[in-house]
């Protein structure tokens, strides 16, 4: 039976880390075809130009946003799972062989991810509009 639940924690473990991946990559995809696609309508003579580019803009920050808090609450599924599974290596003695620094690594690494998002974030919101207005 505990191999089951072992089993079954390690898969929970694989999918939380896959949600993540698609929320991250999605995220830094979205954000870099906005940039795309608002830095050539800032080159525009069109007068409704700031209009569309707001549009993206919002869709960018509300999309980043999802994806932040999706990857909070990956972060703490995971702390949940790790907790879980050292209780069970901690009952069976085996918990020496898992190395506790693994799991602060983890909190470091989401982190870095959310910086990742909110500065491609950053970069595709700034960049289409200082040059709309600069121009």
């Amino acid at each position: 039976m505990i191999e089951k639940l072992h089993d079954q924690l390690i898969l929970e473990l694989k999918l939380n880390e896959r949600s993540n991946t698609i929320f991250v990559l999605s995220s830094i995809l979205l954000n870099l075809i906005i940039l795309a696609v608002n830095s050539g309508l800032s080159t525009s003579d069109d007068a409704d130009k700031f209009i569309i580019m707001a549009l993206f803009a919002l869709l960018m920050l509300a999309y980043s946003a999802i994806a932040i808090v999706g990857i909070r609450r990956g972060s703490g599924i995971r702390s949940k799972i790790i907790s879980g599974l050292m209780q069970m290596y901690r009952d069976r003695e085996v918990d020496r062989y898992y190395d506790q620094s693994l799991a602060d690594s983890y909190s470091q690494r989401y982190r870095l991810l959310i910086m990742a998002i909110a500065a491609t974030g950053a970069v595709s919101l700034a960049v289409p509009f200082l040059s709309a207005v600069l121009m």
